[in-house]
């Protein structure tokens, strides 16, 4: 959550609304998003933002494009994988700046999971995406709105 604190008190904005505003449109959606907030309003910074599964794959998609185009943002997440951190929560990962960091082929690449089984691999090496959403992320989200 300090992360979402963090961007809230430099723009005025929260987590969601930064997304929604400036990656959002970039990925070309197809449907909704929907970030979850506690009693403050305060975006959830490591949970609760749901997509459908092009979108999230077209996130991955961005990712890779912002890697490759070493602009600010790809070189964040560049450095989030430079900086990665060994964890005891899952043993064949490492842990980066909030997000997971595995290994394809002996090359690191970030990997996207969500509470019910989503999961996006964006591997920039070769420019492509792995991106699955199991039904349990659907029936979640039919509950909150």
């Amino acid at each position: 959550e300090t992360a979402s604190i963090l961007v809230s008190e430099i723009t005025n904005k929260s987590v969601a609304e930064v997304f929604f505003n400036n990656v959002f449109p970039q990925i070309n959606p197809e449907g909704s998003l929907y970030w979850w907030v506690d009693n403050n309003k305060m975006s959830l910074g490591m949970a609760g933002l749901y997509m459908k599964t092009r979108d999230w794959a077209n996130l991955g998609n961005y990712m890779n494009k912002e890697i490759t185009s070493k602009s600010c943002m790809g070189n964040y997440l560049l450095d989030g994988i430079k900086n990665s951190l060994s964890t005891s929560l899952r043993k064949n990962l490492r842990y980066g700046y909030y997000f997971w960091i595995s290994e394809i082929s002996g090359k690191q690449v970030i990997m996207l999971t969500g509470k019910w089984g989503q999961i996006v691999v964006p591997n920039h090496y070769n420019n492509s995406v792995f991106a699955r959403n199991k039904d349990g992320a659907a029936k979640a989200l039919s509950k909150c709105v």
